[in-house]
C-alpha cells in the first residue's frame, strides 16, 4: 500500500473508531469535551494539594482560556463543578466536581474500564501490549516535535 492510501486507510480507521466510541459513551447530555474535562479535573485534582485553576486547565487542555472558561461555564451551569475563590490570592478561582460530577466521573470510568477490557479481550494481551507500545511511540515523537516547534 503506498504512503498517501495507508493515511487515507489511518484517517479513515481512526474515525470510524472515534465514531463507535462516541455512540458508545455519548449517551448524555455532555459533550466529549466537557466530558474530557471533567476527567482531567478530577484526576489532576487528585494528585494537586489545592484544586486546579482554570488556567491550568486551559494549559493542561491545550484549548484557549475563553474556551475552557465557557466548557467550564456550561459544566457550572449544569452542576458538574464547582468553583471557589483561592484563599491567598482572591483573583484566583479553583474548579472541583460537584457531588454529580464526581458520581458522574466515577460511572463513566467504570464503563470505560469495561469497554477498554472488553477491547483488550477482542484483541489479546500481546496486541493490547504492542498496540500501547505503538500509541506510546506515536505520542513521544509528537510531543518531541512540539518542543523543537516552540
Amino acid at each position: 500500500m503506498e504512503k498517501k492510501d495507508l493515511a487515507i486507510k489511518l484517517i479513515d480507521t481512526m474515525r470510524r473508531f472515534k465514531k463507535i466510541n462516541m455512540k458508545k459513551f455519548n449517551n448524555c447530555s455532555l459533550t466529549s469535551g466537557q466530558i474530557s474535562m471533567l476527567h482531567q479535573i478530577y484526576y489532576k485534582n487528585m494528585r494537586l494539594e489545592k484544586p486546579i485553576t482554570v488556567s491550568q486547565i486551559s494549559k493542561e487542555s491545550q484549548q484557549t482560556l475563553s474556551a475552557t472558561t465557557q466548557i467550564i461555564n456550561n459544566l457550572d451551569k449544569e452542576g458538574y463543578i464547582t468553583r471557589a475563590t483561592d484563599q491567598a490570592d482572591r483573583r484566583i478561582i479553583r474548579i472541583t466536581l460537584s457531588e454529580k460530577g464526581e458520581k458522574f466521573i466515577l460511572e463513566h470510568h467504570k464503563k470505560l474500564i469495561s469497554y477498554t477490557n472488553d477491547i483488550i479481550e477482542t484483541i489479546g494481551h500481546d496486541q493490547a501490549v504492542i498496540f500501547i507500545e505503538i500509541i506510546e511511540k506515536i505520542i513521544k515523537a509528537k510531543e518531541e516535535e512540539d518542543k523543537e516547534n516552540d
